[in-house]
């Protein structure tokens, strides 16, 4: 028998200044690995406990050739290492020494086949990892010192990466004019998924020639723009797709309070832990000086908890219906952090007591919100549950249906967030 809801309580939220988990946010440790027959060579050992990684995946070996099933077979065991970090981010390269014109291959076809040989394991760990960058191509796997510069090559080569790799993995290139040059040259790109990378961030004021030096409307389309322009460019770009790397700024390009600026507006994802350490430290030594739960947190640490999202819910009440037998549950949800959860896909209210749960989705739109925007979660319940005591929560998950970390001091082992009590 159901009795009608009586005596509901609901919290006061509170936010924490500590750093969610979750996948495609925060800081990173970089990992190289050297793919032979007979092993693959972990670089960066000390990074192996790392939630967050980028993981360098060097082809050098086969540049001649297929990839062998021994070697098919330690990339797997790679993958496999680090399935279950919170970020995995994998770029694979014939480099890391800074000359890709010769230790990639000199024909396009190889370098195809390789990607179209990983597809099997792109599609076992589609649902871990979160983001490959480039096109196998370059010094450092940066585009750039290669023998596919080229439009076409690009074009072809990205074609063949999107075609291979799962849906759920996003894709990205190294400079806004790639990303255009793609998006003009190719309409079997789905070009929505594809994010920049920039190993550059506040280098200079051309970000390391990541952008160029002439305005928009005196350039191509397909041309590299100027700063500003770029950075209106990719404000609009990482808004469906993660834009991140490393900060490699000089003391007057990357202040803390330039920084700041900088990751907003390009609303910046992932950035590398480990370098530049200058830049780093630069960041470190800036404190948060205003009354919020943030207050004396170092700048390092500070952008460290904004990067990608960090949702905080805010405030949650019951609305009256004009049907006496509903009721509506609002809640608003913010979104402290630079970047939107591209991945979000719903929150969920939850009623639950030791013999009943109760889910009902909520309305409201959780992946395009960031830098303090903020969204209303709606739902309509009925006003009458089974006799006893209920805890409510709100969850929120992404399209894999896992569940995302809050800011709030509520949010528990469960995975939710306690809003309220009441009995029926």
């Amino acid at each position: 028998m159901k009795h009608r809801i009586k005596d509901i309580e609901f919290l006061e939220q509170k936010e924490t200044a500590a750093v969610p988990h979750g996948q495609g946010r925060g800081f990173y440790r970089l990992i190289g690995v050297m793919v032979h027959d007979e092993t693959a060579e972990i670089q960066n050992p000390e990074y192996l406990d790392a939630q967050s990684i980028l993981l360098e995946i060097n082809l050098c070996d086969y540049r001649y050739s297929r990839i062998t099933s021994e070697g098919l077979s330690n990339i797997h065991k790679v993958l496999e290492q680090f399935h279950d970090r919170d970020t995995l981010i994998v770029r694979f390269l014939y480099d890391q020494e800074g000359n890709g014109f010769q230790h990639e291959p000199s024909d396009i076809h190889i370098i195809k086949t390789h990607m179209q040989q990983l597809q099997p394991l792109l599609g076992e760990y589609k649902d871990s990892i979160f983001l490959i960058q480039g096109l196998f191509t370059g010094s450092w796997g940066e585009m750039n010192n290669t023998h596919f510069s080229s439009d076409a090559d690009m074009t072809d080569l990205a074609e063949t990466l999107d075609a291979v790799t799962p849906k759920e993995i996003f894709l990205s290139v190294r400079t806004p004019a790639q990303w255009r040059i793609l998006k003009q040259n190719s309409r079997k790109l789905h070009m929505s998924r594809f994010g920049i990378y920039n190993d550059g961030m506040m280098g200079s004021l051309y970000d390391l020639g990541t952008f160029g030096i002439t305005p928009k409307l005196q350039a191509d389309y397909t041309s590299s723009w100027s700063r500003n322009d770029e950075l209106d460019f990719i404000d609009e770009t990482s808004l469906k797709a993660p834009y991140g790397g490393e900060a490699v700024g000089t003391a007057a390009c990357s202040s803390f309070t330039e920084a700041l600026q900088y990751l907003r507006k390009t609303h910046a994802t992932y950035l590398n832990e480990g370098y530049d350490e200058k830049t780093l430290a630069r960041w470190k030594e800036s404190r948060i000086e205003d009354d919020s739960v943030y207050a004396g947190m170092n700048g390092l640490d500070y952008i460290g908890a904004m990067l990608g999202y960090r949702y905080f819910l805010e405030k949650t009440e019951l609305i009256p219906h004009r049907f006496i037998n509903r009721m509506e549950v609002s809640a608003v949800l913010v979104n402290r952090g630079f970047a939107p959860c591209c991945k979000a896909d719903k929150a969920q209210l939850v009623i639950q007591n030791s013999e009943h749960t109760i889910v009902y989705d909520m309305d409201g739109r959780i992946n395009a919100i960031c830098n303090h925007q903020s969204t209303v979660l709606k739902a309509m319940i009925p006003n009458a549950l089974p006799e006893g005591e209920y805890d409510m929560y709100i969850r929120l998950l992404d399209d894999h249906g896992r569940f995302i970390e809050t800011a709030n001091e509520q949010y528990n082992e469960k995975n939710v967030v306690l809003i309220a009590r009441l009995s029926g």
